[in-house]
């Protein structure tokens, strides 16, 4: 699922270097911390980011973000932003399950989590928050031998009281 044990810490600074086109810079700050689960194959997966923002364009361009909103939250901006995730994975099963040679069933797994943000605009605070669970499997298609991923994530804004749905898929190479 994930690493058993693992720490990834990133620094990203992006800037335009000179005064003519002048779009501002932004900077960041993330990290990913791999535990194990409680059972064997299990895993947690905690993330925490903070970024900072300077536009000093008209708003026809700025810097994508480097930190990550929670699950189901598009098209936000904040000039400064914290982020904080934790996820829990685990396989459900190994159903080792063939459709012809159209479909191998390898695994079907189920992630729980939980993301927070904090964006920060002129002095005022916006609050994200996002929780639910994605179920995905891994199989092969039509003997292709990289497995592909593919599933559904729920997602329940705490805040709002609604749900959220987002078909997910990945190809490990």
């Amino acid at each position: 699922m994930y690493p058993k044990w693992g720490q990834v810490i990133g620094f990203n600074f992006r800037n335009t270097p000179f005064s003519v086109n002048d779009l501002g810079s932004i900077i960041a700050l993330q990290t990913y911390l791999y535990f194990p689960g409680f059972f064997r194959h299990h895993n947690f997966w905690f993330y925490g980011g903070m970024q900072a923002r300077e536009d000093q364009s008209d708003g026809s361009y700025r810097f994508g973000d480097i930190v990550s909103y929670p699950w189901g939250y598009d098209n936000e901006y904040d000039d400064k932003l914290f982020s904080l995730g934790f996820n829990y994975k685990f396989p459900l099963f190994y159903p080792d399950l063939s459709i012809g040679s159209l479909f191998y069933f390898k695994r079907f797994k189920l992630n729980l989590f939980f993301d927070y943000a904090e964006g920060r605009n002129s002095g005022q605070v916006s609050i994200y928050k996002s929780t639910g669970a994605e179920l995905t499997a891994d199989f092969h298609f039509l003997r292709f031998v990289a497995p592909l991923e593919m599933g559904v994530r729920s997602i329940y804004f705490p805040d709002t009281g609604t749900w959220g749905w987002q078909f997910v898929y990945s190809v490990n190479y």
